[in-house]
């Protein structure tokens, strides 16, 4: 099937005019995911061409290649597909990138740590990319300015990872596993995390949890400016007791390489 129904899409009028958007909104699978992969191909290209990563296309072809999978997979489910671009394009900050490059890492991390089987690959992927879904259901833009949540607005932004679980557990093609990174991904090793305040949290989540921080820290928000990377892996590692302090040595490596990582 190449077309669906698209009776419900609705996105932030803003992006109407992003390539993704047109195809999504006319229900052109094949279209949709040929321009999910290509924005994937860019963000392989900005990191290998980048100063302050010190990532390279070679680390990146496995990665890349799981994640072109879980588009084809998710591509397979079109109302799965289009409620996930739907979801990137909720607020005036899109998610695509930022979800896009969570996956991607969060699939690099978990090999890097020596977890290489393709099934945990391809559920980190999936788990990254879906991670912040919840985010389209919140009734204000948590990326205008973060300083200025009430208590109701910052009660609804800690439910967040309910809500993207509950819709997507509605959908097909979304692996069980994915669905508990999507509910776990803002738990925290010192349990001070939410939306639970969990300690035995699933690894897969553990991984995704670390780098969809890094990864929001590195982009450019309404609430505040993108850091550079070897600043914004400082900040997460800085966060004690968030993180496993495994992973946190191990992305440091992975985005400043051996030598400065340490």
């Amino acid at each position: 099937m190449s077309k669906a129904s698209m009776a419900n899409f609705t996105v932030n009028g803003c992006w109407l005019e992003e390539p993704v958007i047109k195809f999504a909104s006319s229900g052109d699978v094949k279209g949709t995911v040929s321009q999910l992969k290509e924005e994937l191909g860019q963000i392989v290209v900005d990191l290998d061409r980048s100063t302050t990563y010190h990532l390279k296309k070679s680390q990146l072809l496995k990665p890349v290649g799981i994640v072109r999978k879980v588009l084809d997979d998710i591509a397979a489910h079109p109302s799965t597909l289009f409620a996930t671009v739907q979801s990137f394009y909720t607020h005036q900050t899109s998610m695509l990138i930022s979800s896009l490059e969570a996956a991607l890492l969060s699939a690099l991390l978990t090999e890097t740590i020596g977890e290489k089987s393709k099934e945990s690959l391809q559920i980190v992927a999936m788990g990254g990319l879906l991670h912040e879904i919840g985010i389209a259901q919140l009734t204000f833009d948590p990326f205008a300015d973060v300083k200025v949540f009430n208590g109701e607005q910052r009660v609804e932004f800690m439910q967040h990872p309910i809500s993207g679980y509950n819709i997507l557990r509605n959908l097909p093609g979304i692996s069980p596993e994915a669905l508990l990174i999507v509910l776990q991904h803002h738990e925290w090793t010192n349990g001070h995390g939410f939306p639970y305040m969990l300690k035995n949290i699933y690894p897969l989540a553990k991984i995704v949890s670390i780098v969809a921080e890094f990864v929001y820290r590195t982009h450019t928000h309404l609430a505040h400016p993108g850091f550079k990377a070897d600043d914004a892996i400082s900040m997460v590692c800085s966060d004690t007791g968030k993180f496993s302090p495994e992973l946190s040595l191990t992305l440091k490596k992975l985005i400043l390489g051996a030598e400065k990582g340490t």
